[in-house]
């Protein structure tokens, strides 16, 4: 079972509480190579600022300075790219299932 977690440091608070949703158990039953091909349908831009917050841990601030975008698009971004990744996650199961 793996665990997408976000932050859990004090300095990090308001990031981690903007960002909760985050602390999703996104593999499930799933196997590594799903997600990493569920990742790689994901755009770019999505899978860049997953890999800035999520991956490396950075605070929304860091990230958008990192990215050279504003802060609110880091979190516009990363709202959008962990619901993509979440139906990317989904359809995979469904087409287990089926199978």
């Amino acid at each position: 079972m793996h665990t997408i977690v976000v932050d859990d440091g004090a300095s990090r608070r308001r990031s981690a509480q903007s960002s909760s949703y985050l602390t999703h158990d996104v593999a499930g039953a799933l196997d590594r190579s799903s997600i990493a091909e569920a990742l790689r349908r994901l755009s770019p831009a999505h899978r860049q600022v997953l890999l800035e917050t999520v991956i490396r841990r950075n605070t929304l601030r860091v990230a958008a300075t990192r990215l050279g975008i504003p802060e609110g698009t880091v979190r516009s971004l990363l709202h959008r790219a962990m619901h993509e990744l979440h139906c990317e996650l989904d359809i995979g199961r469904a087409a287990e299932a089926g199978q």
